[in-house]
This record gives structure tokens, C-alpha cells and sequence, in this order.
């Protein structure tokens, strides 16, 4: 970095975080809103109505897990929208399949992070989602209500995008930003060439 170059990242005179742009208008990303409540709100401790234990020698958890979920999302929900937490006790939970949750207010919590807590593994080889989280049905797509981003390069960290076309949204809408990940670009990441962790669970 050049002497009079600005950094990435500096403290404002309001005391939050200023980042700074480069020559393409690239910035350092801001997760602070990702997680709960966008950030900034403290998780709250959810009752636990439903424990699963891990099971020796099983090889799919898949089925003991979707039906401890559908029992517990068939539990009123409270004032606050919860219907409780479903603890997974310490161990290994071999999942061949994805997991469901089509209810509002379940909560899927372990016993740690360590080695010696909980993990959900998923076997298998075909590339998926372990969880799928719905609100009552899947996400449809309108097809022509599809817009092509017309910049041919948007910097790391925009907030906004110019597109062909605004026809079919209104300021409120909800929009998913696709970006396809071909073999060139998987390529170039050199996300074809990851190799084995050390510590990994043998199937």
C-alpha cells in the first residue's frame, strides 16, 4: 500500500467503521447485518421441548431428525412466534438427505463446537442443501420477471446495481441475485483443487 494510499478500513469521527473503495470500487464487505436480527440483537435462550441423541453404529439420521422437526413444529407457537428448540445431543448425525424446517419459530441447537460436540455430517457425494428453510412452499420463480444486471463488472460490496429493466418490481419486493457458477469461474477459484481437512470424519 502506497504511503498516501487510504486503508481498507478506518475508524470514522462518529466512531464506526469507514471502508474504502479502490480503483474498481471494490470494498471490504460489511457482514455486521448478517445472523440474527440483522446484528446487533442478542439471541434469545429458546426453551428446549424435543432431544434427539446421537445412535451407535447408525449410518442415516436423515428420518430421526425430519420427524423430531415435524413434531416440534406442530407445538403452538408462543406470543414471541417460538415453538421451541430441538437439542442434539453431543455426537455424530449422519445425514444422507436435506433436512426441513417449513415452520416458523423451531430452533436446531447442539451441545458445543468442539471435536467432542455435536455434528451433523452429510454423507454422501451429490452436492446439496443439509437444511432447506420454507415458508409454507418453495421459492417460485416468474420468468419474466428476470432483469439482467447491465454492468459487466459489479464491485465486491455494492450496495445497489444498475438492470435492463425495473418492469414487474415494486420498491418493497424481495429478489434473489443469481450468479451462476460455471466451470471456468469454479476454475479460477481454484475451488476444483480443495483438498481433504485435516480432522475430517470418515464416512
Amino acid at each position: 500500500m502506497a504511503a498516501d494510499a487510504q486503508p481498507l478500513v478506518s475508524l470514522g469521527t462518529d466512531g464506526k467503521l469507514v471502508c474504502a473503495q479502490d480503483e474498481k470500487g471494490n470494498r471490504i464487505p460489511d457482514f455486521s447485518r448478517a445472523g440474527f436480527g440483522r446484528g446487533g440483537v442478542s439471541i434469545p435462550n429458546i426453551p428446549i421441548r424435543l432431544t434427539l441423541g446421537p445412535l451407535p453404529g447408525s449410518r442415516d439420521d436423515t428420518a430421526r431428525i425430519q420427524a423430531a422437526i415435524d413434531k416440534l413444529s406442530m407445538y403452538p407457537a408462543g406470543r414471541n412466534g417460538v415453538r421451541g428448540a430441538l437439542l442434539l445431543k453431543r455426537g455424530v448425525f449422519r445425514v444422507s438427505g436435506t433436512l426441513r424446517i417449513e415452520a416458523s419459530g423451531v430452533v436446531i441447537r447442539g451441545e458445543g463446537q468442539t471435536p467432542d460436540g455435536t455434528t451433523i455430517l452429510a454423507t454422501g457425494k451429490k452436492q446439496r442443501s443439509l437444511f432447506n428453510v420454507v415458508r409454507g412452499k418453495d421459492i417460485v420463480e416468474y420468468k419474466d420477471r428476470r432483469h439482467r444486471i447491465t454492468d459487466s463488472y459489479v464491485p465486491r460490496g455494492a450496495m445497489s446495481f444498475p438492470v435492463e429493466s425495473t418492469r414487474g418490481l415494486d420498491v418493497g419486493d424481495s429478489i434473489i441475485v443469481h450468479r451462476p457458477s460455471t466451470k471456468e469461474w469454479i476454475r479460477d477459484l481454484k475451488m476444483d483443487q480443495i483438498v481433504e481437512r485435516e480432522g475430517t470424519i470418515k464416512q
